[in-house]
C-alpha cells in the first residue's frame, strides 16, 4: 500500500470549518459473520454499542458542532452514542450516505463471492473503479452521491453562525462511502479505496484550508482485506504477521 500524502498547509484559525470526522458505524452481526451488507437494516452487536460508547467516550471532550448520519440502524445509532455527550447537537440524517447498494449480492458471503459473483470478486481485487453490484450500484454511483452528501453537509455547517469555539463536523457512514468522499478529496483513483479502510468505530480526520481539504490523521485503520486474505493459501497467511 502506497503511503498517504497528508498536505502540510495550516487551517486558518478563522475557517469556518476547521475539522470533519468521517466515521464507520459499529459491528453488526452480518459484519461479524463476513456477509456483504450494503442497505439491509442490521442492529449493532452488543461488541458494535461496546464500540460506539468508546469511541463517544473519547469524543465527548471534541468540540462538535454537528453530527450527521447514514440513516442506516448501525450508522445512527452509532451518531446517538456521539451525539449524546454534546447536548447543542442534533443528528442530521441523509440517505446518500448509506452504503453501496449490493443488489443480488446482499447477505452472500465473503467467501462465496468468487463463486457466486467471480467478476465483482476480481475487480474488487484487481480494479475496485470498475466494481458494480448486480441489480444494485457502481462504485461511482457510490461516489457521486457520497461526494455530493458531504459537501452539502459542509455548506450547512458554514451557513450557521456558531460559536467559534466549535469547529468540529462529525459525519457518520460506512466503509465503502467513507473510502470514496477521500478518494475524491485526495484526488486519488477508486483504485484506491482500499487504501482508506477503516475498522468498526475507526475514523478518518480532516481539516481544511480555505476550498483545499488535507486527510491530517486516522484512528483504526483496517488492516486487511477479508475478500483477500480469505483466498491465499494457508501457507502464505500464516507467515504474515497482519493477519
Amino acid at each position: 500500500m502506497k503511503p498517504l500524502r497528508v498536505t502540510s498547509r495550516v487551517v486558518r484559525p478563522d475557517a469556518p470549518l476547521q475539522r470533519v470526522l468521517l466515521v464507520r458505524h459499529g459491528e453488526t452481526d452480518w459484519n461479524r459473520e463476513g456477509r456483504c451488507l450494503g442497505w439491509t437494516d442490521r442492529p449493532l452487536t452488543d461488541e458494535g454499542h461496546t464500540q460506539a460508547r468508546t469511541l463517544a467516550e473519547r469524543l465527548k471532550v471534541e468540540p462538535v458542532l454537528h453530527v450527521v448520519s447514514s440513516p442506516l440502524a448501525r450508522a445512527h445509532a452509532t451518531a446517538e452514542r456521539i451525539a449524546a455527550h454534546h447536548s447543542h447537537v442534533t443528528i442530521e440524517t441523509d440517505p446518500r450516505l448509506r452504503e453501496i447498494h449490493h443488489g443480488a449480492l446482499e447477505g452472500v458471503f465473503f467467501h462465496e463471492l468468487p463463486k457466486h459473483a467471480p467478476e465483482q470478486h476480481h475487480a474488487w481485487v484487481h480494479r475496485p473503479s470498475a466494481l458494480w453490484m448486480p441489480e444494485g450500484e457502481r462504485l461511482s454511483e457510490l461516489q457521486e452521491r457520497a461526494v455530493a452528501a458531504f459537501s452539502d453537509a459542509v455548506k450547512r455547517f458554514d451557513d450557521d453562525p456558531h460559536d467559534p469555539e466549535r469547529h468540529l463536523l462529525v459525519v457518520v457512514a460506512h466503509n465503502l462511502t467513507i473510502g470514496t468522499i477521500l478518494c475524491d478529496i485526495t484526488g486519488r483513483s477508486l483504485d484506491s479505496l482500499k487504501d482508506f479502510r477503516l475498522d468498526h468505530c475507526g475514523f478518518h480526520e480532516l481539516a481544511r484550508n480555505g476550498d483545499d481539504w488535507a486527510l491530517i490523521g486516522s484512528q483504526g485503520a483496517a488492516p486487511f482485506d477479508p475478500l483477500e486474505e480469505r483466498d491465499r493459501p494457508a501457507a502464505e497467511a500464516e507467515s504474515d504477521p497482519s493477519v
